[in-house]
């Protein structure tokens, strides 16, 4: 998977608990022509990429844009159809912590590790 760096037509694929930025963030930068928003945790199967198959046929100059986290779940290129593979990229993620709560997350991370 390529990071992103197109423009243009976009399929928006997400399975994240809060797709909401993601998905505005994409609608602000190009034109998104089909959203597909899965549940949080998805577990990425076949008939998902034969959906994405079927979206590129009724979208043929599109690209199919999704997380970061979703391109990692779905798991080795060579189980991503040739054609969502050619035209997959995915959005970076960049992790902010609001006032103190980076320091709230350190302990708490501090804290498992030391029970474990």
């Amino acid at each position: 998977l390529r990071p992103l760096k197109q423009r243009g037509k976009v399929i928006a694929l997400s399975g994240i608990g809060n797709p909401k930025p993601f998905l505005s963030t994409l609608n602000e930068q190009y034109r998104v022509v089909e959203e597909v928003t899965l549940k949080d945790h998805h577990v990425y199967r076949v008939r998902d990429m034969l959906h994405l198959e079927e979206l590129l046929k009724r979208h043929p100059d599109a690209a199919i844009i999704t997380t970061e986290k979703d391109a990692v779940k779905m798991g080795r290129a060579e189980k991503i159809p040739a054609a969502v593979r050619r035209s997959l990229y995915y959005m970076p993620i960049d992790i902010t912590f609001i006032e103190e709560s980076a320091t709230d997350f350190l302990q708490k991370i501090e804290e498992d590790v030391r029970s474990n």
